[in-house]
């Protein structure tokens, strides 16, 4: 800053200094001339007064004259021919032309300055009327520049003078303004704060007590600021939504972690970016320039969203940006859609049954009542689709009360082999149907720690499913095993198996596969959901391997620890 201020004083300075000595320069060339012209008339003046003298010799006198007063004299008619002048008269030509002869015959004194063929050199011409000739006066250009050599060498001293003046006064007064501002940049670092300001002047201190307290305040609004933004930030990240704030341009000026996700951004500094540039969504770019609400559902990538766009009003109703909000609805729309096919497919189901037993009752009304064994036939259909239609309500109820859980209420210890051959005793009748040969391997005790109704719920649906899709004479391998961290419980068959194409949707709900459930008119659609169910209940893992016409191994493995219990 000293350095600055001084080369601008120097700068000023000799900008004026400069201007003053080129005015002065001219004024006092311009005032030498003046005189030497004044010199000059007064010399044509005596040169007249010379030869009106008849007592001396004019050429003499006037050699004499030119010679002390170093000039060049020259008589010349009002015709224009030169009758004497002081360094050659003869030959030479006529005068007439002459700018100074001509300004003296008409106004009586002209003045001229320009070069002399005559003498091969520049004069300065005074040229003066006496009677019928004019006199002319002449001084060399060789006295000419003397003179302007003498003012410029004393404007020139002034001028030179005058700088060095001017930059001891620049650094003094920089000196007296810039070390009290030292002394404040000094204090405001913190250098020594109290000693530099006991030896600043009184001015100075006022201004860094001001500062000290502008600065408080300043420490004051930045920390308020700085939570605010701290809190606003771990907000908006925290937010389960993707947030995009827009200015006016349509510049990102604050985004969240989730919304750089969905748009797969992975550059830490986008505020600032285009929202075009960042997202290359043209119909998102183009719906935030309604100064409107607009909310519209989108996919992007394997995800629907729901995008809430809302302009930023600020307080003189003017919009000064907008706020995207894009919502992951997938979950949501997959619920509505498993809801719809749910009810789609208990319609279904409860209306086959309950056409079968409307179907027959009238039947019997309208007189099939009458014969006996017509009659006994209808009501064991009846019987059989009541009993149909009883197991479909309460595997809906069973599979509603499961979704509805997520923690058992009532939990103890319970040996799973005892569950197990409850089971398969249970379902013995079914297995000797079907002269099926049965192998169950067990650890006399395989202990768990949860509701027993529901884990025989799990094994009935599964051996029950074991027998029903297994060939006449076939086999049902059942294990049940205790680790460290799972019970693990498998159980295969040799029968009709399930085709590829199917694997991955005999968990849903209703589903059937045709092929190997064409002869089998009872099942509910249910077992197998009911079981995954249970498994998630408890936090474990269910996994099917099957082929077509290769039979099906299901195993189930279920944790010793909970996630709860971690």
């Amino acid at each position: 800053m000293k350095k600055r201020i001084i080369l601008c004083a120097f700068l000023f300075t000799f900008l004026i200094v400069a201007a003053s000595g080129i005015s002065s320069y001219v004024l006092s060339y311009h005032g030498e001339l003046a005189r030497i012209d004044r010199s000059m008339e007064n010399y044509i003046s005596l040169v007249s007064d010379t030869l009106a003298d008849d007592t001396v010799d004019n050429e003499a006198s006037l050699k004499y004259i030119a010679n002390q007063l170093q000039i060049r004299i020259t008589i010349i008619r009002q015709d224009g021919t030169v009758l004497y002048d002081t360094f050659d008269s003869e030959g030479m030509e006529n005068h007439l032309s002459r700018p100074e002869v001509q300004e003296a015959l008409e106004m009586g004194l002209g003045v001229s300055q320009r070069f002399s063929t005559t003498e091969q050199t520049t004069y300065r011409y005074v040229a003066k009327r006496e009677g019928d000739y004019v006199i002319r006066a002449a001084v060399e250009n060789k006295q000419l520049k003397e003179i302007k050599w003498v003012v410029f060498e004393y404007i020139g001293i002034a001028a030179f003078l005058s700088l060095i003046f001017a930059l001891l006064m620049a650094y003094l007064m920089t000196y007296f303004l810039v070390r009290p501002l030292n002394y404040l940049q000094k204090y405001i670092k913190g250098e020594k704060a109290q000693l530099l300001m006991s030896k600043a002047p009184k001015d100075i201190r006022k201004v860094a007590d001001t500062f000290d307290e502008i600065k408080q305040q300043l420490d004051f609004y930045i920390n308020d600021l700085d939570q605010k933004n701290l809190y606003l930030k771990n907000t908006i990240n925290s937010m389960q939504d993707g947030f995009i704030a827009l200015d006016t341009q349509r510049n990102i000026t604050l985004i969240n972690k989730r919304a750089k996700k969905i748009f797969d951004v992975e550059k830490l500094m986008v505020v600032g970016e285009n929202l075009l540039g960042m997202t290359k969504d043209l119909e998102l770019y183009e719906k935030t320039s309604q100064q409107q609400i607009n909310v519209y559902e989108k996919v992007i990538g394997e995800q629907i969203f729901r995008i809430t766009i809302s302009p930023m009003i600020n307080e003189k109703d003017n919009c000064c940006g907008s706020i995207i909000l894009l919502s992951d609805i997938t979950n949501m729309k997959k619920l509505e859609n498993l809801r719809t096919e749910f009810v789609s497919n208990v319609t279904h189901e409860l209306k086959t049954p309950l056409t079968s037993i409307i179907g027959f009752v009238d039947t019997l009304k309208n007189g099939a009542i009458n014969d006996k064994k017509v009659a006994m036939k209808f009501l064991d259909i009846i019987d059989m689709e009541s009993k149909r239609l009883n197991s479909l309500i309460s595997d809906i109820l069973v599979l509603s009360e499961i979704e509805s859980k997520k923690k058992e209420a009532e939990e103890k210890e319970v040996n799973l082999r005892e569950v197990a051959e409850e089971v398969l005793s249970l379902l013995g009748g079914k297995i000797e149907e079907k002269q099926l040969k049965v192998r169950f391997e067990a650890a006399k005790e395989v202990n768990y720690c949860c509701n027993a109704d529901r884990l025989k719920q799990l094994f009935i649906n599964l051996i029950d499913n074991g027998i029903k899709y297994n060939k006449q004479g076939g086999c049902l391998d059942i294990s049940l095993s205790s680790g460290e961290d799972s019970v693990v419980f498998e159980i295969a068959d040799t029968g009709i198996g399930i085709p590829r194409e199917d694997l991955e949707r005999v968990f849903e709900r209703f589903y059937k596969v045709d092929k190997s459930r064409a002869k089998d008119n009872k099942s509910t659609g249910l077992g197998l959901s009911i079981v995954k169910h249970i498994v998630e209940l408890y936090g474990g893992t269910i996994s099917l391997e099957s082929e077509w016409n290769q039979g099906t191994k299901i195993t189930v493995n279920l944790p010793l620890k909970r996630g709860e219990d971690i």
